[in-house]
């Protein structure tokens, strides 16, 4: 649904479980993972479901075989894959990817992985006037023993020792 309540177009959100590779639990154990606008990658020989998954801060594409239920990270980094779409014939992604200091331009990732290519630099002008900073990930331990994710966005110029105000985001 969108922030309004309305239904998104071609939006698919339901939360996925499957074998966690490294720890061997079963997804239902951890934290969820939302999952929207599925497709099969190209060409459907490969056999494969892409899914985009919002995990810890991040957004994106995770590769799930049709065959095996294996899921596998497609896309990687601290970013957030806010659209995609593929090209039936050749199999290649062209995706939306957006990061705490970058908004919205076009990348072209191919089917076999890899790096994806940066195709526009829609914001360079307006990001050439801005400092911004990228956030700091840090990770504690609450009085319960549940691991907090916090993120910590510093002003420009920051200085260690020096008092700044502070805005909690809790979402």
């Amino acid at each position: 649904r969108s922030r309004r309540g309305v239904p998104r177009r071609g939006i698919l959100r339901k939360i996925i479980y499957w074998n966690d590779p490294v720890n061997g639990l079963a997804r239902a154990a951890r934290p969820y993972y939302f999952v929207r606008a599925t497709r099969w990658s190209q060409p459907r020989a490969v056999s494969a479901i892409i899914v985009n998954v919002a995990k810890e801060g991040r957004e994106n594409l995770w590769r799930i075989d049709a065959t095996s239920g294996q899921a596998t990270e497609f896309t990687k980094g601290d970013q957030a894959v806010e659209g995609y779409n593929t090209n039936e014939n050749a199999g290649d992604f062209v995706l939306l990817i957006s990061t705490p200091t970058n908004i919205g331009d076009l990348f072209l990732q191919s089917v076999s992985g890899g790096q994806p290519r940066r195709l526009t630099n829609i914001n360079d002008k307006l990001f050439s006037t801005l400092n911004l900073t990228a956030p700091e990930e840090i990770w504690y331990t609450s009085f319960d023993g549940k691991k907090i994710q916090t993120w910590v966005q510093k002003p420009p110029d920051f200085q260690q020792g020096k008092k700044y105000p502070l805005i909690l985001n809790i979402h």
